[in-house]
């Protein structure tokens, strides 16, 4: 029977730099960098650059269509909750919003 190492040397994605993990996590979607965000302290720091980099209550899918209807709630929330985080916003763009929803009486 192996016996797990002792070694207080960085294992699995500790090993790697983050400019390696910029590279990688650069290619997933937010539910998998959530996912790898609770790994490790590394896959933290980049993960959470990237999931609150931006925010876009839209996507496109592989055809091209344009789907709007991502909430803005969690987002923003997230960002109350956690103020080191609003820091990493670089842009934030919202699609299909109502105008004049106010009415004069």
């Amino acid at each position: 029977m192996k016996r797990a190492s002792t070694s207080s040397a960085p294992q699995g994605l500790a090993r790697l730099p983050n400019e390696f993990l910029d590279i990688i996590f650069s290619h997933l979607d937010t539910p998998e960098l959530h996912a790898l965000s609770l790994t490790c302290k590394n896959a933290t720091a980049v993960a959470n650059d990237l999931m609150y980099m931006g925010y876009a209550n839209h996507s496109y899918g592989p055809d091209g269509t344009l789907t709007v209807g991502k909430h803005l709630n969690p987002f923003l929330r997230a960002l109350c909750k956690r103020p080191d985080l609003a820091g990493k916003v670089k842009s934030v763009v919202i699609m299909g919003w109502v105008k004049n929803l106010c009415f004069a009486n």
